[in-house]
Parts: structure tokens; C-alpha cells; sequence
């Protein structure tokens, strides 16, 4: 759609040759080289997305730049996701035909695009994902600050034998903290060695400080917080995913009527599911979709009056010329319930005359 907007300078071919183009510079030297390269390949996609909207000025600048039109087109792909899914799993099987039999498993990852509910899952991790990561950056500052403290003032607990430090140099002791501390289900302490006897009543305190905080504030507090966000987004996508599904079951999408309302209306004119009927043909929705595009494509000059009204509020983003809360067959049974209460109340005032 973004390539439209400038049809003299992005024509539709442009797009696909610059990822076939983009692809062969890859993968044709990786192919001699024979090498695991998910990871570079990976970067130098993102990478392109980055370049790309930089050289978007350019190409503005400098319209017959091919260049940064080739770059732009490998932009605008790689943003779309239907594009990254499909060069991601390339980038996985030519990995695996480069002798590297272990990346063929993660395609079947792919199944995540054929469901919804497992593409929630994802979703649940991905649309709070800037929330993850300052919560997990909070968090690791503080558990930074525990290994700090064990460092300098509990380093004798940290060896798992005699004689094997865990805490030798302080990157140690933040890996060992931050691995044993989150994986324990007690927190930091149990995978501490207990010396009482080799320090005073003062640093047998703070022990008892540093175990009990680090359960409460990391192993109950910080990961509870990260498990809810992920829970709570994976509940509201499951509640709007069921919300949409019954909105598409019991509301007709172009007048949004309810099923019960057009059920009882038209099985007074013998149709057993007015719903599905007016589905499936009284309004459906690619018809009107039809329409659009007829009109799209159709010669401004040969537009018939409604035609021309239509595509003005149809570019204004109107709607008014779509039924709305109504359509014909309701109009008609309403038109001939009001006649027929016309011709009850001729009847009876006929009849009180007569008496």
C-alpha cells in the first residue's frame, strides 16, 4: 500500500527483485562457507529495516535513486509480517542445508501462525514486551545489588565445595547469584552454604536479611510481577478473541443486527435462519467489498450520480451509505405490519360506526 503512494518511482517489480536480490547476497557466499549463520543473516534483516528508513530521505531527495529505492522496497517487506515469517524460516532451512541438521526443528514453530489461540500465546509476550524488559531490567539491577553485597561481604557462603569459589571474581558472583537465586524455589539461600560458626551474631543477621529479602522481593515479588503482566495480556487476548467470535456468530457484520431479532423477524416469511440468509446473501459483506473495488477502479468520468455520492463518503471514511441497524426485508415486514395495524384500526373504527 505504501508503495502506491508514489507509482512513478515505485513500481510493483522493484519490491520483489530487491528480497531475491537481497536473498543471493546472503546465502549464495554462505553457501561455500558452510557455517551456522541464523544469527548474523538475522541482524543484517534488521539492519535492513534501519537502513531502509534512512534512506527513505534519499529517495524523496532523489526520486531516480535506484538504490535507495531498492533499500525502501526491502523496508516496507521486511515490516511486513507475513515477509519476516517466511525469510526467517528460509533463513532456518538453509541453515539446515548447510549441514546444520539442529535448525530444521524450529519450523515447526511455523504451526504458531495456524491458530489463533497459539498465536495469542505469543502475543501475550510480545505486546507487553516493553513492560518485560523494564521490569526485568528493575529487576536485574537488584539482583546486581545482591551480588554486590554477597561479593563483598558473604563471598564464604558462595563455595559449593570447599576449596571451589563460586564468587572468586565479582562477575561470578552476579552469573551464580542471578542463576542459583532465580532458579531455587527458596530463594538465593538455598544454594548458599550455612557457616554459623564462623562469624559473629552480626553477619549471622544480615545472612538472615539477605535470604529472606532476596525470597520476598525476587522470588515472590519480581517473578510473580513478570508472570502476571504475561497472564493478564494472554486473558484480555482471550477475551477479545471470544468477544469477536461471538460479536461474528449472533451480529450481522454490515447492519449489525441481532440474530434473535432477524431470526423471529424472518420466519414470519418462511425463512428458518434469517441470520445465515442475510449472511450469506440479503447483505453480504463481499458484495459491498465488490462494489468498492468496482468503484476503485472504475473511470471517475463515467460514475453514475450514486455512484459518485457513494465513493465521496467511501473516501471520507462515511458509512452512511451502508445499511445500518436495518436492511429490506425488515423494511418490508415493517411496512406491512404497519398496513396491516392500518387495516385492523379501519376494522374496528368501521365497527363501532356500524354498532
Amino acid at each position: 500500500k505504501a508503495l502506491e503512494d508514489s507509482k512513478e518511482s515505485n513500481p510493483r517489480y522493484l519490491e520483489t527483485a530487491s528480497i531475491f536480490l537481497l536473498a543471493a547476497l546472503l546465502v549464495v557466499p554462505l553457501w561455500f562457507l558452510r557455517v551456522p549463520v541464523v544469527l548474523p543473516l538475522g541482524m543484517a534483516f534488521l539492519l535492513l529495516r534501519q537502513l531502509g528508513a534512512v534512506w527513505h530521505r534519499e529517495r524523496r531527495r532523489c526520486p531516480r535513486n535506484r538504490m535507495a529505492e531498492a533499500l525502501w522496497a526491502c523496508h516496507l517487506s521486511a515490516k511486513r509480517g507475513q515477509v519476516s515469517r517466511q525469510f526467517v524460516l528460509g533463513l532456518l532451512g538453509v541453515a539446515g542445508k548447510l549441514q546444520v541438521e539442529y535448525f530444521y526443528t524450529f519450523l515447526l514453530l511455523d504451526v504458531v501462525n495456524f491458530s489463533e489461540k497459539l498465536n495469542n500465546v505469543v502475543k501475550a509476550i510480545t505486546n507487553p514486551l516493553e513492560s518485560l524488559l523494564l521490569t526485568s531490567l528493575l529487576g536485574v539491577l537488584v539482583l546486581y545489588g545482591y551480588s554486590s553485597y554477597g561479593y563483598f561481604f558473604l563471598r564464604p557462603d558462595f563455595e559449593s565445595k570447599p576449596g571451589h569459589p563460586s564468587c572468586a571474581t565479582f562477575a561470578d558472583c552476579t552469573v551464580f547469584t542471578m542463576n542459583t537465586g532465580l532458579r531455587h524455589e527458596g530463594g538465593i539461600g538455598f544454594g548458599l552454604q550455612e557457616r554459623p560458626e564462623d562469624r559473629d551474631d552480626h553477619l549471622q543477621v544480615s545472612r538472615f536479611i539477605y535470604d529472606l529479602s532476596f525470597f520476598v522481593l525476587i522470588t515472590t515479588l519480581f517473578l510473580n510481577l513478570l508472570f502476571g503482566i504475561i497472564v493478564d495480556t494472554f486473558g484480555s487476548l482471550r477475551m477479545e478473541s471470544q468477544s469477536r467470535e461471538n460479536n461474528a456468530r449472533n451480529t450481522a457484520f454490515v447492519s449489525c443486527l441481532d440474530r434473535s431479532q432477524l431470526d423471529k423477524s424472518l420466519s414470519a416469511l418462511g425463512r428458518n435462519s434469517g441470520f445465515d440468509w442475510l449472511e450469506a446473501g440479503g447483505q453480504n459483506k463481499w458484495s459491498y467489498m465488490k462494489f468498492i473495488l468496482y468503484l476503485k477502479k472504475k473511470d471517475p468520468l463515467n460514475y453514475t450520480g450514486p455512484e459518485t455520492a457513494v465513493v465521496r463518503l467511501v473516501n471520507n471514511e462515511d458509512i452512511s451509505w451502508m445499511p445500518n441497524s436495518t436492511c429490506a426485508v425488515l423494511q418490508q415486514e415493517e411496512r406491512r405490519h404497519q398496513r396491516q395495524q392500518a387495516a385492523e384500526e379501519a376494522a374496528e373504527h368501521a365497527t363501532q360506526e356500524i354498532g
